[in-house]
C-alpha cells in the first residue's frame, strides 16, 4: 500500500502547499505572524460632495466612477499598514458610486497580494464626510452661474411668468441630481434677470418658458470669467448672457 505524503504547516499542522516565501507557514499563519502588517479592521475616510457627488482627492475633485474612486482609495490605503503591499480594488456596485454622497460609510473587498502567487481579500470601512467642492460652494452662495437670461416683456405678463418660473424650480430644480442654483430678480417695471447654475439648466428653462410663451432672442453672446479651481490655480469658464423678449 502506497503512502500518500502531503506537506503540512510546521506551526499548526494544516495541510498546505509549501511555499519559501511563506517561509513554509500556511497563509493563515503566515499572516498571523504579520498580523501588525495586514490589519483586519482598515478603515479610511474620504470625501465627498453632497452637491454632485465628486470625491476630493488633495485639493482636487473626481467624479465618481469606478477608475477614480478605486485610485483614490489604493492611494488612501497606501497610507495604513498596507503600504508594503500590492492592493487590487474589487468591483463595486455601481448604484453604491451614485449614491455615495447619501451614505455614512460603504465596505469594499480588496484583494491583497501576500507572496507573488498567493492572495487574500479584505473588506475595508470607508467612512463618507460631506463636504462641498469648490464650485458646489460657489453655486450655493450665488456666486457661481453659467447662464445669464435678461427676460423682456409687457407689464401685465409679470404675474404668470412668476408664476411659470416657480413652477420651473418646483418641478424640474428640486429633482435635480446635482445641486443647482436658480437667482431671480426683478430689472426695472418690464424685465427679469435669471441667473443659473449650469448651461444645461439653462437650456431647460429656455424650453419650458418656450412651450408657454413666444420667446424672440434678440442677442446672445458668451463672457469669459475666472474661477479659483483647487491645485490648478485660476480656471475660466464661458458664461452665456441671452437677452429675450416673451410675447403671449
Amino acid at each position: 500500500m502506497a503512502l500518500e505524503y502531503k506537506y503540512v504547516c510546521p506551526k499548526c499542522g494544516a495541510p498546505t502547499n509549501y511555499s519559501s516565501e511563506r517561509q513554509g507557514l500556511c497563509i493563515e499563519c503566515y499572516l498571523k505572524k504579520h498580523r501588525a502588517k495586514i490589519d483586519r479592521d482598515i478603515k479610511i475616510k474620504i470625501d465627498v460632495c453632497i452637491g454632485c457627488g465628486r470625491v476630493r482627492y488633495g485639493k482636487d475633485w473626481f467624479l465618481p466612477s469606478f477608475e477614480n474612486l478605486a485610485t483614490i482609495i489604493k492611494k488612501q490605503l497606501k497610507k495604513t499598514v498596507l503600504r508594503p503591499y500590492d492592493i487590487q480594488i474589487e468591483d463595486m456596485d455601481r448604484r453604491t458610486l451614485t449614491e455615495l454622497r447619501d451614505l455614512k460609510k460603504i465596505f469594499i473587498p480588496i484583494k491583497i497580494s501576500v507572496t507573488n502567487r498567493d492572495t487574500i481579500i479584505r473588506h475595508v470601512e470607508i467612512d463618507i464626510n460631506k463636504a462641498f467642492c469648490s464650485i458646489c460652494s460657489k453655486k450655493q452662495s450665488g456666486r457661481y452661474y453659467e447662464s445669464v437670461i435678461h427676460l423682456r416683456f409687457q407689464k401685465e405678463m409679470q404675474d404668470n411668468l412668476i408664476d411659470v418660473i416657480n413652477r420651473f424650480v418646483e418641478e424640474k430644480l428640486y429633482r435635480s441630481e446635482t445641486l443647482e442654483i436658480i437667482d431671480v430678480k426683478k430689472e426695472g417695471g418690464k424685465g427679469v434677470v435669471v441667473r443659473l447654475s449650469s448651461k444645461k439648466l439653462a437650456r431647460n428653462f429656455l424650453g419650458y418658458l418656450g412651450q408657454r410663451f413666444s420667446l424672440i432672442i434678440l442677442k446672445k453672446y458668451t463672457e469669459p470669467i475666472t474661477l479659483e479651481s483647487g491645485s490648478h490655480g485660476k480656471k475660466q469658464i464661458s458664461v452665456e448672457k441671452y437677452i429675450i423678449r416673451l410675447m403671449r
